[in-house]
């Protein structure tokens, strides 16, 4: 089918050397590797099923609203506990990977301003150890919160599955960092 396919093995090869190209099934990657696996199928589903259910929402017409009912549900949720084992790992995972975003829009704005600051001032040999701890200072907390959403993100797949998140998930760190 493709007579020329042996002759470029050889002239792609160095030295002449014939080469062998690897089996299709083989797996390629056969170190330790920094990406992760991909996850199963049903976890995939199950996230583009939340997705969906929530850009298909449609607003409806308010229903009748009885004022026992709702003064009844203030009541039931003054009463329920806002901080349970189940939802703060969930709280803590929405919370850093905020916190992400505000500090990688806070390292480009503060980029920015000294790009423009640097432009029409002078000082900028004087302040430049000023900048540079300010940025390793963001950088810092953002590889941190980057840490705790990546460990936490284990109750995010969890909450899609359906199972419960084990209990040392939540370190005490993570707590006086989010109550701070």
């Amino acid at each position: 089918m493709f007579p020329k396919l042996p002759s470029l093995r050889v002239y792609l090869t160095p030295n002449g050397e014939s080469a062998s190209l690897p089996d299709p099934g083989s797996n390629l990657l056969s170190g330790p590797s920094s990406v992760q696996m991909p996850k199963d199928i049903s976890y995939f589903q199950r996230e583009r099923k939340l997705a969906l259910k929530k850009t298909l929402q449609v607003a409806e017409s308010k229903p009748l609203v009885i004022q026992a009912d709702v003064m009844q549900r203030e009541l039931e949720s003054c009463l329920r506990r806002e901080y349970t084992p189940e939802n703060l790992p969930l709280l803590l995972l929405q919370y850093y990977t905020a916190r992400i975003t505000q500090l990688a829009q806070s390292k480009y704005l503060h980029m920015l301003r000294w790009k423009r600051f640097c432009h029409h001032s002078k000082i900028t040999e004087q302040l430049y150890p000023f900048y540079k701890k300010q940025v390793a200072y963001i950088m810092q907390e953002c590889n941190v919160a980057l840490q705790r959403a990546d460990r936490l993100s284990v109750a995010g797949e969890n909450f899609l599955m359906g199972k419960n998140n084990p209990p040392h998930l939540v370190a005490q760190e993570d707590l006086t960092v989010y109550t701070n």
